[in-house]
């Protein structure tokens, strides 16, 4: 959904030559929600091709850049003088921090960034589930280095990115003063991951 809108979109944009911000200045924030969008859609096929072969860990990383794309894309949604959009497309977006202060959540962020690191916090992720151990304790156990997909992770994972997703597309439409309707398919399957979050 998201790849067919942004087409559509992009075709709506005119040739523009810009040799300097001024004339570019009028379509700023719609080439930059183009480029955010792109930049999503790629992700999000890393993302699918990770989740399938068992690596749903390690595609939390490409999770956490396609929530930056939708926070950048936000930032355009506020910011209708066309600065953001400049600043974005000149490769000078906010920081994360800032984006997530301003238009996300600290709490999903964090989560996220600190399975980017390699340490022992990460490494629990991949333990036995039926292991006991303390909070904070050191435990001694076996790890799994050979791809799995644990069910309630990547259904988890994927919940999110579907929002994330139809949260972009309806962003870009809003940057190009369009109307986004998403088709009944699609709200049918967020209403069913809704649904399976709650109950699990």
């Amino acid at each position: 959904m998201l790849a067919d809108t942004s087409q559509q979109l992009d075709e709506s944009l005119p040739d523009v030559d810009a040799e300097g911000p001024d004339i570019l200045r009028p379509w700023a924030n719609e080439f930059a929600a183009i480029s955010a969008a792109g930049i999503a859609i790629r992700t999000g096929g890393a993302l699918l091709a990770q989740v399938s072969c068992g690596y749903v860990i390690e595609a939390a990383a490409s999770l956490r850049r396609v929530i930056e794309a939708r926070l950048n894309v936000s930032a355009l949604q506020a910011d209708p003088t066309g600065d953001y959009g400049l600043r974005f497309l000149e490769g000078h977006p906010s920081k994360l921090a800032t984006l997530t202060k301003q238009h996300g959540s600290r709490q999903e962020i964090a989560a996220l960034s600190q399975l980017n690191h390699a340490d022992s916090s990460t490494l629990e992720l991949f333990w036995d589930p039926n292991l006991e151990r303390q909070r904070g304790a050191v435990t001694y156990g076996k790890f799994h280095v050979y791809p799995q997909v644990v069910e309630e992770q990547a259904l988890s994972l994927l919940y999110v990115a579907s929002k994330e997703f139809v949260d972009i597309a309806q962003g870009i439409c809003e940057v190009f003063g369009a109307e986004l309707e998403v088709i009944p398919w699609v709200r049918q399957e967020l209403r069913r991951l809704d649904d399976l979050v709650e109950q699990g």
